[in-house]
């Protein structure tokens, strides 16, 4: 169907004053440039757009369409978030979109000037920030990798905490580990596993560094340091897993429960305990435990009876815990 001629002339002259603002710049352009382009008087630009702000705020939204188009569709496309994180960076800076990126920082200054011009910034501005936006959230959401993702790096948590998960064939998951600063996760890659059998989720703000399982390798053999450290924390982890399985052959849900909380609140570790833990819901303390929602909710109030933790909103846990662990 063609379109309306008042229609297609109003995207010829945007077309036009996108050309003229990449090589003038918004500061220097002027009606006159535009309609000297087109070879029609800068009276019937005006009659289009009814002023110059609004020309050039259609025009600076006209020539990021595209771009912002490309970037809705690969943060709703079905790569993994790791995938769409970097395609979203390199279609956001890449080179390809250097003229681009000069309009937009020319924009900055100009809209500081032109409220129409500063609201059209506002408006694509956002679109880009919820590009990222949802891709980070998804990645949040699905984890640092996932089960069953080919192993082929190591990761070490700078802060935060991220939880292991494994889910059987039937769908039932379990929390297998709790980590925290300066804990590893992945290092099965270093031993030839060809993929991750736990999902790695965080369970609060995080920071966390991905090593390629080449150059860890590298890294253990040349850096003493290092190499002390990651022992370290594997001995940590054998005893960890060691104290886990004998938790469930030997000790009750509400023991195994009390023992979850003390871990998330640093209790026995080196440093100082932190009463307050970051948010964990019943259902992954169930998982990790190995019991029922009920049953966690049922000693999660018992507990707070007695006085162990407190929780209004955040988790506070007071050594006083360890009274259920010691105690028959």
């Amino acid at each position: 169907m063609k379109r309306p001629k008042g229609e297609a002339r109003r995207e010829e002259i945007l077309a036009v004053t996108c050309e003229v603002l990449r090589e003038r710049g918004f500061a220097r352009i002027r009606m006159s440039d535009i309609a000297n382009r087109l070879d029609i008087s800068p009276p019937l630009v005006v009659y289009h757009f009814g002023s110059k702000d609004a020309l050039l705020a259609e025009a600076f939204a006209y020539a990021s369409r595209a771009e912002i188009e490309e970037l809705d569709a690969i943060a709703e496309s079905d790569d993994s978030p790791v995938s769409r994180l970097d395609a979203l960076l390199v279609a956001g800076v890449g080179p390809s979109t250097r003229a681009s990126w000069a309009m937009w920082i020319d924009s900055w200054g100009e809209a500081v000037r032109s409220p129409v011009l500063r609201k059209t910034w506002r408006q694509l501005d956002d679109r880009w920030r919820a590009a990222l936006e949802s891709v980070v959230r998804d990645g949040m959401e699905q984890g640092t990798f996932r089960q069953g993702d080919p192993a082929d790096s190591i990761y070490f948590i700078e802060s935060g905490k991220v939880r292991l998960t494994v889910v059987s064939d039937q769908g039932k998951e379990g929390v297998i580990a709790i980590l925290g600063p300066w804990e590893f996760f992945g290092e099965g890659c270093l031993a030839g596993q060809p993929l991750y059998l736990s999902t790695a989720s965080t369970m609060a703000p995080s920071a966390i560094v991905k090593v390629e399982r080449d150059r860890m390798v590298r890294m253990l053999a040349e850096e003493r340091n290092l190499a002390q450290l990651f022992i370290g924390h594997l001995l940590t982890r054998n005893i960890q897993f060691e104290a886990d399985l004998v938790d469930q052959l030997f000790n009750s849900s509400e023991k195994r429960l009390a023992r979850v909380l003390l871990l998330l609140a640093n209790f026995g570790k080196e440093g100082k305990m932190e009463m307050v833990i970051p948010s964990i819901g019943q259902d992954v303390l169930a998982a990790r435990v190995g019991t029922t929602r009920s049953r966690i909710n049922f000693f999660m109030n018992k507990f707070r009876k007695l006085g162990f933790i407190e929780y209004n909103g955040e988790l506070k846990v007071h050594s006083s815990l360890m009274n259920v662990i010691v105690h028959d």
